[in-house]
């Protein structure tokens, strides 16, 4: 009985410690990583957004996303990086762009992580090619690759 009992006090005590998590409010968001162009001054332009496709707002408490540009590949040098933070709740359905990036990428192959920890991200490949808009380039000569979306876990969820 007493065994028992000790079994049963265990048994509550795990579930109610799962039941915690981790801390991180529920969301359902969507990070946006395509919107890659070329601005009046030849500068390359990476706005950085995120999609709430849940049901509530999401609030962005103790959010900070993470930016990565790499030569080539996820393994590549890396060309810049930076963190950003939510200045207000999304509404669902709401898109916002918290971060812009602008800088000079000569004709190569790079690699882009958007993302946040816990809340999963997306990874594009994409290429810069000379004469904007030729050929399979899109604006500034960009060209997305490949587009992958990730979970909070890491895996990724669709690719395009």
């Amino acid at each position: 009985m007493k065994a028992l009992a000790i079994v049963t006090i265990a048994l509550i005590l795990a579930i109610v410690a799962g039941c915690g998590g981790d801390g991180k409010p529920e969301a359902s968001l969507r990070f946006l990583g395509h919107d890659l162009s070329e601005d009046g001054d030849g500068n390359h332009v990476i706005r950085l957004g995120i999609r709430n496709d849940g049901e509530t707002a999401f609030t962005g408490e103790e959010f900070e996303g993470a930016f990565e540009l790499r030569y080539t590949s996820k393994y590549g040098d890396l060309i810049a990086s930076d963190t950003a933070a939510l200045e207000g709740p999304i509404q669902p359905g709401e898109d916002v762009f918290p971060f812009v990036w602008k800088g000079d990428l000569p004709q190569s192959g790079y690699y882009l992580w958007w993302g946040a920890d816990g809340y999963g991200g997306v990874e594009v490949e994409f290429l810069v090619q000379l004469g904007g808009g030729s050929g399979r380039a899109g604006i500034g000569g960009i060209m997305e690759m490949t587009y992958r979306e990730v979970d909070a876990s890491g895996k990724p969820t669709a690719q395009y």
